[in-house]
């Protein structure tokens, strides 16, 4: 058991969105939406290609030790049809937190994790049916994630031949807390 449950500590699901708008334009400069579906909710759109949005994001200071970090999309394709898959998944560089100043410079060893995801007939938001994950032991001594959220269209496993706008994703984590 770990020293946190023994001192009363309850374990938690915890779900962050990290927003379209708090993204920038990554690989394959995907369009960027402001008002998607008559002003609801700005996006990126990700065509069927390689395609992908960046962002910074710290490794959540109440993550339990050694639990992944799971990342679902939510999207929706711009137009009706479609039959086949979507590829997403994320590109991401991780900082040691004593190596973070400087240590690792611009261009660290990247990792990239795919799902497979079948997008609505209709011009629909969805989540993903399963997450993308980092590894719990990649994460230890680990303090910040460079982040690429991207559509690997260029995969063979990713048959549907329509742009999708990507709203947001949703990092969820098991937490401790009081």
């Amino acid at each position: 058991m770990s020293h946190a449950l023994q001192h009363g500590l309850k374990r938690r699901i915890k779900k962050v969105p990290i927003y379209a708008i708090d993204m920038a334009v990554g690989t394959g400069s995907p369009d960027w939406y402001p008002m998607t579906a008559g002003g609801v909710s700005p996006s990126y759109g990700l065509a069927d290609a390689r395609r992908g949005v960046t962002c910074d994001i710290m490794v959540p200071f109440d993550k339990m030790p050694g639990e992944d970090l799971a990342f679902y999309f939510v999207y929706a394709p711009t137009t009706v049809g479609g039959i086949g898959d979507v590829v997403l998944g994320i590109d991401y560089a991780l900082y040691p937190d004593d190596l973070y100043h400087g240590g690792l410079g611009l261009n660290p060893v990247r990792t990239v994790r795919v799902i497979v995801d079948r997008p609505p007939f209709g011009v629909v938001m969805k989540r993903t049916n399963s997450a993308v994950r980092i590894p719990g032991k990649d994460l230890e001594k680990k303090e910040q994630i460079q982040m690429q959220f991207i559509r690997a269209g260029d995969l063979a496993q990713d048959t549907d031949n329509r742009v999708i706008y990507l709203f947001k994703a949703i990092m969820e984590y098991l937490s401790f807390e009081p």
